[in-house]
């Protein structure tokens, strides 16, 4: 979308967003994260709950803050700079996400790597965002958030056990400078289907 495409779209299903999120969008001060937080909710909306905006009112919470809606599949969002993306599952619980592929400090990351991982990494660094969408999708589809320390989360397979509970991944290509992963519970993942839009 143009400049003025991307502020038109914007307005309009701005608009369409209850108190509460309005003023979610309203606290991001980057312009970008304001589109693209309103990307994430657009999937959901349109994707998900047929395009009934009335939902949003009826958006639950966990404990840790994964959000459900009742009567809905099972679903999950992610977003990095310009793309969101919304998965959805008929049959378990689901996690997903996805990063934008850039140039790193790994050493920033030491303490999220256990040390198979971090030797991993060093000769190879396009592994670190593999090792990072990894965890992050089996954490979310557990939805505790960022509540377990992820060195913990060992994801140098497609699947980790998490508190006991056994998760499977499988990576999604989307654009080659991204790097997305799902998670979820059930060894055979089917009946996913993962939607994504980007600003640009």
């Amino acid at each position: 979308m143009k400049g003025s495409e991307q502020s038109e779209w914007f307005d309009y299903y701005y608009s369409k967003l209850n108190a509460h999120y309005k003023n979610k969008i309203k606290s991001l001060l980057r312009w970008q994260d304001r589109q693209v937080s309103l990307l994430a909710i657009f999937l959901l909306i349109e994707k998900v709950c047929n395009g009934d905006w009335t939902y949003l009112n009826h958006i639950q919470y966990n404990t840790f803050g994964k959000p459900f809606i009742k009567g809905i599949p099972f679903f999950n969002i992610s977003h990095t700079q310009d793309l969101a993306v919304v998965l959805t599952s008929e049959s378990a619980e689901i996690g997903i996400d996805v990063e934008l592929i850039q140039n790193i400090d790994i050493s920033e990351f030491r303490n999220v790597l256990n040390e198979e991982e971090y030797k991993n990494v060093e000769s190879d660094a396009l592994l670190f965002f593999d090792y990072w969408t990894k965890k992050e999708a089996v954490l979310k589809a557990k939805g505790v958030g960022m509540t377990i320390d992820l060195a913990k989360v060992n994801v140098t397979r497609d699947s980790c056990i998490v508190e006991g509970v056994e998760f499977f991944m499988k990576n999604v290509y989307i654009r080659k400078e991204y790097c997305c992963w799902i998670a979820q519970q059930l060894k055979q993942i089917q009946y996913i289907k993962v939607e994504e839009i980007f600003l640009r």
